[in-house]
């Protein structure tokens, strides 16, 4: 079999869940992530003779794909700014409107800032790696309740060779640290069990990342901010992804338990996802 003719069989299988584009891009992807070739190479070379074991990897990501399965799992690989992360079912995809939550820490302190940072829920260790390869001079500290993904979170930071210390903590009793922290950032589990999902997320991506309990949508976030109270120095940052839904309960809470200012800011499509509560 021929490149061009397993392409034909890829748009052909997955035309009614997927767009043309899409189709095309997850191909590119694949043979990037699985040989390191260059996107390119379908227009160069149409033509080119697959050998046995690569159409058979490609047949199997084909067969996964039409599942619903993500291609970040399929390949083992994920961006996340300029970093590619190892990833697997047992952390959260990284996303780009993760990328905003960083970009907002960055923009708040100087490159040479020598801060006190931990990520709440590192799941990948995407938050923290990226703020640690960023403020070089930085203590970056990432906790996750699950093991498995904290393996993940070590793996990615050896390959990159960022120093963050990553530990197995949960949310609901972390530990008072021996130096106060300048920032708190965390994407915790902020969906709904009612909300709607799309099967490549609720199939695949690890629930213990994704709900809060149910009827209890702030959960994560006032243990949260109560850990922030103890936690943080005097004008301290908590930095969240969140919800859009909870924004105005949120909001309250946080104000009720003393943050003052806190600020929204709205994602690359317009929703409200992120906050920054600062400590008195």
């Amino acid at each position: 079999m021929v490149l061009i003719d397993l392409h034909k069989k890829y748009r052909q299988t997955l035309k009614k869940s997927y767009s043309v584009a899409e189709i095309d891009d997850l191909f590119k992807r694949l043979i990037n992530g699985f040989f390191d070739w260059e996107p390119t190479l379908l227009g160069l070379e149409p033509q080119k003779q697959l050998a046995p074991q690569v159409i058979a990897q490609l047949e199997e990501a084909l067969d996964r794909l039409a599942k619903h399965e993500p291609v970040q799992y399929i390949i083992g690989k994920a961006h996340f700014r300029d970093l590619l992360l190892d990833v697997d079912s047992s952390t959260l995809i990284p996303r780009p409107e993760t990328e905003e939550l960083v970009e907002w820490v960055i923009s708040d302190y100087p490159p040479d800032a020598q801060l006190h940072i931990v990520d709440v829920g590192t799941g990948s260790g995407c938050i923290a790696l990226a703020l640690q390869q960023h403020f070089e001079q930085a203590c970056i500290r990432g906790v996750d309740k699950s093991v498995a993904a904290l393996s993940v979170a070590q793996k990615n930071a050896l390959n990159l060779q960022l120093p963050v210390l990553f530990s197995q903590q949960s949310i609901e009793s972390l530990p008072q640290p021996a130096q106060a922290f300048d920032a708190i950032v965390s994407n915790p589990p902020y969906v709904r069990i009612d909300e709607v999902l799309a099967p490549n997320v609720l199939d695949y991506e690890p629930h213990m990342a994704l709900f809060t309990p149910p009827k209890q949508p702030l959960y994560y976030y006032e243990h949260l901010a109560e850990y922030g109270q103890k936690a943080l120095k005097s004008g301290g940052h908590l930095y969240f992804e969140i919800n859009p839904l909870e924004l105005d309960l949120l909001k309250q809470m946080l104000l009720k338990k003393g943050f003052t200012p806190v600020e929204v800011r709205t994602d690359i499509f317009g929703k409200f996802r992120f906050l920054r509560a600062t400590q008195p």
